[in-house]
């Protein structure tokens, strides 16, 4: 079977707190809460299926309720989860966060040990099973070690895209920006990445083909060997910002894989981040 893109890394449960007032910290909050399913992986792939490719998910989740409940979800979604490993040691992932009012975050906790397992090793048995797609989307919950195997070992014609989880993990992609197609991330990590942060081209010029920068509420970046565009971001009165770059991500690899032009991707992948600021869910 061939699939139109496989996503390695996150695919947990996300723990949501909104607060009815501005957050005051060392005390407590007003709050209401929600669980939903997330993971930067996870949520680029659920909604690259909602437009209609078919994806794979190479991942890992406990052998607790939360891992069944993500395994569920997915395979409800149409997507492969035939390379999705489980861990009889650690629990499924949990990222909670506590949001402001207006949807901002304030604080994320990230309980994700579980990643910590999807070694070089462990990939290297996945990948005599995965199907093959045309495109690989990596995201930085996993280590240095194990996206420099996947970028090693990678077919020389698959296109190789990597999305940011955080900025305090944005370093693990600088020893294979070189085996990049793609690259998906916000001013904060471009600045962690590069040193500036608005210098795209010192970023594409470690041989990345396609950077895309997101500029919070104001504006998107695309830039390539054809040039650098900047795509205005339309108001929405936000309700959780958790997942809008992972929605870009998944409407410009959509664009990509369907041969849009990039204004056509653009707007599909800004439409997407505009729906997911709107709702408590990680995807569009």
């Amino acid at each position: 079977m061939n699939l139109d893109m496989i996503c390695f890394g996150g695919a947990h449960v996300d723990i949501k707190a909104q607060a009815k007032r501005p957050v005051m910290l060392t005390c407590s909050n007003p709050v209401r809460t929600m669980q939903t399913f997330g993971g930067v992986a996870r949520n680029v792939a659920e909604n690259a299926a909602r437009l209609g490719l078919s994806v794979g998910v190479v991942s890992r989740v406990g052998t607790d309720q939360n891992g069944a409940s993500v395994l569920a979800h997915l395979r409800a979604c149409q997507m492969d989860v035939s390379s999705i490993t489980q861990s009889t040691t650690s629990a499924t992932g949990t990222y909670t966060a506590l949001l402001e009012p207006d949807g901002n975050m304030t604080v994320a906790l990230a309980d994700m040990d579980i990643y910590d397992e999807m070694t070089p090793t462990l990939l290297k048995e996945v990948l005599t099973q995965i199907p093959s797609a045309p495109y690989w989307l990596v995201d930085t919950n996993l280590s240095e070690e194990s996206l420099g195997f996947l970028a090693q070992v990678a077919p020389p014609d698959v296109k190789l895209w990597a999305i940011a989880a955080s900025a305090l993990k944005i370093e693990r992609l600088r020893a294979i920006l070189h085996r990049l197609d793609g690259v998906i991330l916000n001013d904060a990590e471009l600045a962690v990445l590069v040193g500036c942060t608005r210098d795209v081209g010192k970023l594409r010029s470690h041989g990345v083909e396609h950077v895309v920068i997101t500029k919070g509420d104001e504006s998107v970046c695309f830039a390539s060997s054809h040039g650098i565009r900047n795509f205005a971001v339309k108001k929405a009165r936000a309700t959780d910002v958790t997942g809008a770059g992972d929605a870009l991500c998944a409407g410009v690899l959509f664009g990509m894989i369907r041969h849009q032009s990039i204004d056509q991707m653009m707007q599909l992948g800004l439409d997407l981040a505009r729906e997911a600021v709107c709702t408590m869910e990680s995807t569009a």
